[in-house]
C-alpha cells in the first residue's frame, strides 16, 4: 500500500479490511480516503468509526480537484447537480434500510408536493444519475450506503420520515402474518426476507423514539417468518429490547412476544430459558382470557418439558392445551397438539398412537391449507416408517416434505428433513451418503443458529463412524455434540451423548471407561426424572456385565430395565430388552428362554411393523435357537430369508447380529451336506416376511 507501506493484511485484519470495502460501497475515492487513515488507525479502528465516514474520510491527493480530496465533497457535488424534488426524494429514500420497492417508496415518500406520479419518475432520473441503484430482476431500488449516510444528514423531517416508514412496514407486517400459514407461503416469506433490514430498522428506531408500541406490533407479527427463517437471534434481541424499553405495550402483545421468545429458545436448544419465557408469557395470557394464546404457551410449555425429560408432565401440558383449541374451534392449533401427541408417543415407541395423531393433525392441515403444518407432519411419518424399518416409505415421505420446504424456504425444516435422510443411510449401510446429508444439513444449522440441530447432527455423524470401526472420529463428533449440548444446557441431550461416549468405549474393549460413562449417563437421567434415558442406561450396564461374564447380573439389569420399559409402555424398549433377555439365556444354553423371549420380541415387532428389527435379531435369535435344537432345515431356511429381508428393505446387520448370524450359517454348513444346505438356502431367500415370520413361529410344522 502506497500510503502506508507498513500496512500488511493477516487473519486478525482480514475480515475488518473485507467490511471496510463493502460498507464503502466500492467507491475508488472513498478506499483511497480509508486506506490513508492507516498511517494513524488500524482497519478494526476506521471499520468502527464509519457511521461518520464523512468526518474520518477526509483528504487526498493536494493536487486533486477539490471534490476528489474528501467524500463529502464528491458527493456534494453530485447533490448540487439535482433538483430541488430530486434532492428532497434523495433524503427521504434514506430512511430505507436494504432496498425497497416501488411501492414502498410512493406510500413513505410522497406528500402534496410530491405526489406518486412524480416519483416514479425521479427513481428513473436518480437511477440514471448514478444515486440509486435498480434491480430489474428483482423490481427492488438501493442506495449506496455512503448515499444512504449524505442523505440522512440531508433529511429535514427526520422523525415525522421514520414513522411513516415505521407505520409502512407495521402494515405490511400485519398483512404478512396470516399468509404464512396460508397456501402461498413462499410469497411472503420472500417479500420479508427482501425487506428484513427495513423492518428491523423499523423496530430498532420504534424503541428509541418513543414508539415502542408500533415496534412491539412489528415484531409479534414477524414472529412465524423468524422461526421458519431461522432468525432466532435476531427475534430475540429485537423482542427483549422491546420488553426492557421505557415504552408501554399493550399486554396481549408482550404475551405474544414473550412466547415467540421462548420459541426462539427452544430452537436454540435452550430449553430452561423456553421453559422460563413460556410461564411468563402464560401468566399474561390467563391474566387477560386469552384462550388462543394460552394454549399456545401451554404447548410451547410441554415442547420444553419434554426435552427436559419429564414426559409425563408434557403430555398433560399437550392434552389441556388440545382441550382449549377443541372449546374455541382453533382447527390450526388443534392440528399442532395432535401434532404434540403424535411426536410423544412416537418417542415412547407407541407407533400405533402416533401414526393415528400424525394422520389427523394432516387431515386439518391439509383441509386448512397449512403447508409449513403438511411438510412437517409428512416428516414426522417419515419418521414413523424409519423407526418401524420401512426405509422405502420413510424416504418417500421424507423427500415430499423436503419439497415443501424448499418450496417455503423453512431452512429449519430443510435441515432436519436433510438430517434424517442421513440417518436412513446410515440404517442402510451407505455411510458415505449418510455424511453427505449429515454434511449439508450442519451447514444449513450453523448458519441459523439452531444448537439443538447441530449437537443432533454431529451426533449423527459420529454414529456414521461408528459403524465403520473409526472410533477417533466417532469420539471427536460425540465430543462436539456433548460440548454444545452443554453450551445449552440439554440435559437430555448431554446425556445421550455420555451414553453415546461410553458406547465407543465399549466397542473399543475399554469396558471400564464405558461403565464409568454410562453411570454418569444414568445419574442425570435419574435427575431429570427421564425414565426412558434411565432404562437405556441400565440395559447397557447390562452389556457392561455381559462382557465380564457376570450374566446374573446383566439378567438383573435387563430386567430392571425391563420392568421400567413395560411400566412407561416403551414397546420399542420391551423389544430390545427381550432381545438382550434372550442372548444371555443363549449364553446360559437355556434354549426354551431363548425361543419365549424371542418370541415377544418378535410378536411386539410385527405390531411396530418393525421390519429391520425382526429380521435382524428376532429371526436370527431364533435360528440360532433352531440350530442348537437340531433343526438345520429351519435355521437355514430362517437365516437364509432374514439376510434377504435385510437386503431388501436397504437394510445392514448390527456388528453383533452380523456375526452371530456368520457363526450359526458356519455351524449348519458343518451340520448338513452342501446339496442339502445350497437347497434350504434358496427356499428360504424366496420367502415373504410374512412366510418367514411363520416359520420363525413355527407355525408351518411341515416347514
Amino acid at each position: 500500500m502506497t500510503v502506508n507501506p507498513k500496512f500488511r493484511v493477516n487473519n486478525e485484519n482480514a475480515a475488518a479490511l473485507a467490511e471496510v470495502c463493502s460498507r464503502l460501497d466500492g467507491i475508488p475515492l472513498a478506499i483511497e480516503l480509508a486506506a490513508a487513515r492507516t498511517k494513524v488507525l488500524s482497519i478494526e479502528k476506521i471499520y468502527e468509526r464509519l457511521d461518520d465516514r464523512f468526518n474520518l474520510l477526509t483528504g487526498g491527493k493536494r493536487t486533486a480537484l477539490p471534490r476528489q480530496q474528501t467524500l463529502r465533497a464528491l458527493i456534494d457535488w453530485s447533490y448540487d447537480l439535482l433538483t430541488e424534488n430530486e434532492k428532497i426524494l434523495w433524503s427521504r429514500l434514506s430512511v430505507f434500510s436494504g432496498g425497497w420497492t416501488l411501492e414502498a417508496a410512493e406510500e413513505v415518500c410522497e406528500d402534496e408536493v410530491t405526489g406518486k406520479n412524480e416519483i416514479v419518475e425521479m427513481l428513473s432520473q436518480l437511477s440514471e444519475k448514478s444515486i440509486v441503484i435498480y434491480d430489474e430482476s428483482k423490481e427492488r431500488y438501493s442506495m449506496l450506503e455512503s448515499m444512504k449516510q449524505y442523505g440522512i444528514e440531508k433529511l429535514s423531517d427526520t422523525n415525522g420520515m421514520f414513522l411513516r416508514h415505521l407505520n409502512y412496514y407495521l402494515e405490511l407486517s400485519e398483512k404478512a402474518e396470516p399468509e404464512l400459514n396460508g397456501n402461498d407461503p413462499k410469497l411472503w416469506l420472500d417479500i420479508l426476507e427482501a425487506d428484513h433490514s427495513n423492518f428491523i430498522s423499523a423496530i430498532d428506531w420504534s424503541t428509541n423514539n418513543e414508539n415502542t408500541e408500533k415496534g412491539a406490533l412489528v415484531a409479534a407479527a414477524l414472529g412465524g417468518f423468524w422461526s421458519t427463517k431461522g432468525h432466532y437471534s435476531t427475534g430475540i434481541r429485537l423482542n427483549e429490547n422491546i420488553i426492557q424499553s421505557p415504552g408501554a405495550i399493550d399486554k396481549s402483545v408482550k404475551g405474544k412476544l414473550l412466547s415467540s421468545i421462548g420459541v426462539f429458545k427452544f430452537s436454540q436448544g435452550d430449553y430452561e430459558q423456553a421453559k422460563k419465557y413460556s410461564k411468563e408469557s402464560l401468566a399474561i395470557r390467563r391474566e387477560i382470557g386469552d384462550n388462543s394464546g394460552i394454549a399456545v404457551s401451554i404447548e410451547n410449555l410441554g415442547k420444553a418439558t419434554a426435552l427436559l425429560g419429564d414426559i409425563e408432565q408434557a403430555k398433560e401440558y399437550y392434552e389441556e392445551s388440545l382441550v382449549i383449541r377443541k372449546e374455541i374451534g382453533d382447527k390450526s392449533g388443534i392440528a399442532d397438539s395432535m401434532h404434540s401427541l403424535g411426536t410423544l408417543s412416537a418417542n415412547q415407541g407407541d407407533y400405533e398412537q402416533a401414526k393415528e395423531y400424525y394422520e389427523e393433525s394432516l387431515f386439518i392441515r391439509r383441509e386448512i391449507g397449512s403447508k409449513n403444518g403438511i411438510a412437517a407432519t409428512i416428516h414426522n411419518l417419515g419418521s414413523l416408517s424409519s423407526y418401524q424399518g420401512d426405509y422405502a416409505q420413510a424416504v418417500k415421505y421424507f423427500e415430499e416434505s423436503l419439497i415443501v420446504r424448499k418450496e417455503i424456504g423453512d431452512k429449519n425444516g430443510i435441515a432436519a428433513t436433510i438430517h434424517n435422510l442421513g440417518t436412513i443411510s446410515i440404517h442402510q449401510g451407505d455411510y458415505e451418503k449418510a455424511r453427505r446429508y449429515l454434511d449439508e444439513s450442519l451447514a444449513v444449522r450453523k448458519e441459523i443458529g439452531d444448537k439443538f440441530g447441530i449437537a443432533a447432527t454431529m451426533n449423527h455423524l459420529g454414529v456414521s463412524f461408528l459403524h465403520q470401526g473409526n472410533y477417533e472420529q466417532t469420539k471427536k463428533y460425540y465430543e462436539r455434540s456433548l460440548a454444545v449440548r452443554k453450551e445449552i444446557g440439554d440435559k437430555y441431550g448431554i446425556a445421550d451423548s455420555i451414553n453415546n461416549l461410553g458406547g465407543v468405549m465399549f466397542a473399543q474393549g475399554d469396558h471400564e471407561l464405558a461403565e464409568k460413562y454410562y453411570e454418569e449417563s444414568l445419574a442425570i437421567y435419574k435427575e431429570i426424572g427421564n425414565r426412558s434415558g434411565i432404562a437405556m442406561s441400565i440395559l447397557n450396564l447390562g452389556h457392561i456385565s455381559c462382557e465380564r461374564g457376570d450374566y446374573g447380573q446383566a439378567r438383573k439389569y435387563f430386567e430392571e430395565s425391563l420392568s421400567i420399559r413395560r411400566e412407561i409402555g416403551d414397546k420399542k424398549g420391551i423389544a430390545e430388552c427381550m432381545i438382550d433377555l434372550g442372548y444371555v439365556s443363549v449364553v446360559e444354553g437355556d434354549y426354551e428362554h431363548v425361543k419365549k423371549y424371542s418370541e415377544e420380541c418378535l410378536a411386539i415387532r410385527i405390531e411396530l411393523g418393525d421390519k429391520k428389527g425382526i429380521a435382524s435379531e428376532c429371526m436370527v435369535n431364533l435360528g440360532v435357537v433352531l440350530a442348537n435344537q437340531g433343526d438345520s432345515k429351519l435355521a437355514v431356511k430362517l437365516l437364509s430369508a432374514c439376510e434377504k429381508i435385510q437386503e431388501s428393505i436397504g437394510s445392514v446387520f448390527e456388528k453383533n447380529y452380523l456375526k452371530m448370524k456368520d457363526e450359526t450359517t458356519a455351524k449348519l454348513r458343518g451340520q448338513l451336506s452342501e446339496e442339502e444346505f445350497n437347497k434350504y438356502w434358496e427356499e428360504g431367500k424366496k420367502l415373504t416376511l410374512e412366510e418367514a415370520v411363520e416359520l420363525a413361529l413355527k407355525k408351518d410344522d411341515n416347514a
